[in-house]
């Protein structure tokens, strides 16, 4: 009972970590314009981390130069950026800044589209 426990907890910490580089796999996709990589990473990673994905989808949908453009997506993928921004910690918002996920930065996009 012990070790199914010990591994149940495990594979969440394990799984965890997993999605948090995933974000940044997203991210580095996104500026080598592979949209599909990009799209599909962050549709995955949204559940545990909807601030970044949320911003990555929406600069996704709201370009012009990808089969996904789509202004009422890219608007509710803003949506889904600001409400979880408003949700994590400042540790998560400090490492996802780096990727260039801020307030300010949704907001832009927000007045963008």
């Amino acid at each position: 009972m012990l070790r199914r426990i010990f591994v149940l907890i495990f594979s969440i910490c394990f799984s965890f970590f997993l999605t948090a580089g995933r974000i940044e796999n997203g991210f580095d996709a996104l500026h080598r314009y592979d949209y599909f990589k990009a799209k599909k990473i962050f549709e995955t990673t949204s559940k545990h981390h909807p601030a970044a994905s949320g911003f990555g989808l929406a600069i996704i949908y709201s370009r012009h130069d990808n089969p996904f453009y789509d202004v009422t997506k890219a608007h509710a993928a803003i949506l889904v950026s600001q409400w979880g921004w408003n949700g994590i910690s400042e540790k998560e918002k400090i490492r996802i800044k780096k990727l260039g996920v801020d307030e300010i930065g949704i907001n832009s996009l927000k007045k963008k589209n």
